[in-house]
């Protein structure tokens, strides 16, 4: 069989969130070890990304960068961009990922031979749109999904949404759960020294991280009102918001209003996240809104206890009471409950840790990933008839 030649079509979150240009977002990360990973004698990957990525010599070591860039929202004219590469490079799948270009590839229309791959996480977030937004997105998602040779969801949340919400044929669902680089995410291998002088960490302090964008889905404001209590019996506790965003201001307001500042770092974007990860005794994700967190599996490798909220794809990553906690979300009196439990416990908080790394060594690695999407792309093509 040939070489299959993929053009991905990622996007780079421009605008979102109050990123800075230098934030690396989840799905560059994840697509990157997918890629990374990928058996070069068997694919021919060329990757199209929409807006700047600080990862695009890394991509370069891997794969070919093509030019392709929307200039506005829906830029029609992307459309005649993704035409000429598809032309140019003989391209055989095509796969996207985002709501946007996953349009774009159905606008495309039917190309004879094309084989068609979509990423979608989660349909929606029906709590963050309002009504006629919600709409439009809802149109659009299901003329993408209803197009394309196969979905591709990053868990089995995200299958069982997309047939309730879209009414689409459960085979064409494939559920391929993200993995991490477990070498680079290995507590062994990191030192962290350096961040004990840059937060004047002391031998007593226990840390609680959270890591995300600072935008109000991610619920920290539940953490900081579950601080108030825990610093009351653990006074010696510094909590870590690591992530930028147009929530900080008010979280802010909060740290002061509590009188708990002396007690909480925001630490913005960060690059050195096994690092931040070394230091942390508890990490906590107390998002309202999710889809599958990368950062839970980073912590995990990291032998990390995790306390997260019972939610979209974190119920496959976490084992209730084996490998972290989950709590509902908004509840504060769970939060606190478990956070102060495993702060309270240090063996049982490591038991944790080495069972969360044994799980993404066996479930979660990009290694596997990878195959899985190998495998995926080999079934397609012998299936449209072009492999032999």
């Amino acid at each position: 069989m040939k070489r299959i030649k993929i053009l991905w079509i990622l996007g780079a979150e421009k605008k979102d969130f109050n990123k800075p240009r230098e934030a690396i977002t989840g799905a560059q990360t994840t697509t990157l070890e997918i890629l990374r990973n990928i058996n070069p004698s068997q694919f021919f990957i060329y990757l199209g990304i929409d807006g700047y990525s600080p990862l695009n010599e890394e991509f370069k070591k891997y794969v070919k960068l093509v030019p392709y860039e929307t200039r506005y929202q829906f830029d029609i004219h992307a459309i005649k961009r993704l035409k000429k590469i598809i032309r140019d490079e003989k391209i055989d799948i095509l796969h996207t990922q985002g709501r946007r270009h996953a349009f774009f590839s159905f606008l495309l229309g039917e190309k004879t031979g094309l084989i068609k791959v979509l990423t979608r996480h989660i349909p929606f977030y029906d709590q963050f749109h309002p009504n006629m937004k919600k709409l439009i997105y809802n149109l659009f998602d299901r003329c993408s999904l209803k197009s394309v040779d196969a979905i591709v969801t990053v868990a089995k949340y995200g299958k069982k949404r997309i047939v309730e919400t879209r009414d689409i044929n459960p085979k064409k669902i494939r559920v391929i759960y993200n993995g991490i680089d477990v070498k680079t995410f290995d507590p062994n291998r990191i030192d962290s020294s350096q961040l004990i002088n840059e937060f004047s960490i002391s031998p007593k302090t226990k840390i609680v991280t959270t890591i995300a964008s600072l935008i109000e889905r991610k619920g920290h404001k539940f953490l900081l009102q579950a601080a108030i209590d825990i610093l009351k019996k653990f006074p010696n506790t510094l909590f870590l918001f690591v992530g930028d965003g147009y929530y900080k201001s008010t979280l802010k307001q909060i740290v002061e209003k509590a009188g708990i500042k002396k007690n909480v770092i925001f630490a913005g974007f960060r690059k050195d996240i096994q690092r931040i990860l070394r230091i942390t005794d508890v990490m906590v994700l107390p998002s309202l809104s999710e889809g599958f967190p990368d950062v839970i599996l980073e912590a995990m490798a990291m032998k990390k206890p995790v306390v997260a909220t019972r939610i979209a794809g974190i119920p496959e990553m976490i084992d209730d009471g084996g490998n972290g906690f989950l709590v509902p979300p908004g509840d504060v009196e769970k939060l606190k409950s478990r956070i102060m439990e495993l702060l309270g416990n240090k063996k049982f908080a490591n038991l944790m840790g080495e069972r969360g790394r044994e799980k993404v060594i066996d479930k979660f690695n990009s290694k596997r990933m990878a195959k899985d999407y190998e495998r995926l792309y080999i079934e397609l093509y012998r299936i449209k008839g072009k492999g032999e």
